[in-house]
């Protein structure tokens, strides 16, 4: 793993150790709005899309008792009430940061998660004061997998591709990084294999202190 300026991290599934949350505030809300029943692993294949994005993959035309916002409060609603008895870091997450920042590299966060839980969870885990921008679904009119929200958090750290690492754990981060330039670094514990994702990273991740390694 060689150094770099910058750093853009993906937040669930890559920093936050999110995915039962996810897939347990999909299956209350999907019951409550489409008495739907959901499989966890179809849910785990789409986390990283914007959330409305997501309910169209899982509805397949079925009717909503209620309008797709009031949908989205809904979910968004109960998911704070339960974020803290799902919610934490994958190892290592807290360590890797801090170097990185003491070292003098750029971090943001790249994320299709709002703004609001996007602090939220990142403030009540400890890892907020590390990055310099947070780009939401509410930053850029296109989202992952296009490019557009990685070319944003360059634009912002003032930091050209070449010299920016995107890491992710799904194929959308893999895809909008290496749209936008940057390398990619896909990490082991995502629920894709690594020799299945496409387009193939420039690096793999078994443990997150492997950032810090350099020749």
């Amino acid at each position: 793993m060689k150094p770099y300026s910058a750093y853009l991290f993906d937040l669930d599934g890559t920093l936050l150790d999110s995915t039962d949350l996810i897939v347990e505030t999909f299956r209350h809300s999907l019951k409550a709005v489409a008495n739907l029943e959901v499989d966890a692993e179809l849910v785990r294949r789409h986390i990283g899309i914007p959330l409305k994005d997501q309910y169209p993959i899982y509805l397949q035309g079925r009717p909503m008792a209620l309008p797709m916002e009031e949908t989205l409060q809904l979910h968004m609603d109960y998911q704070l009430t339960i974020w803290r008895d799902y919610l934490k870091l994958f190892p290592e997450v807290g360590e890797t940061l801090a170097a990185l920042k003491a070292k003098g590299a750029k971090l943001a966060v790249v994320t299709s998660r709002r703004i609001a839980s996007a602090e939220l969870y990142t403030r009540g885990v400890g890892i907020w004061p590390y990055f310099d921008f947070f780009i939401t679904p509410e930053s850029t009119p296109k989202h992952k997998p296009d490019p557009g929200p990685a070319l944003e958090a360059l634009r912002r750290l003032g930091v050209p591709a070449e010299r920016a690492l995107f890491i992710g754990d799904a194929t959308f981060d893999m895809q909008c990084g290496a749209g936008a330039g940057c390398d990619t670094c896909y990490v082991s514990w995502g629920h894709v294999p690594p020799h299945e994702v496409t387009p193939k990273p420039t690096w793999v991740l078994s443990r997150f202190s492997e950032l810090l390694v350099s020749p």
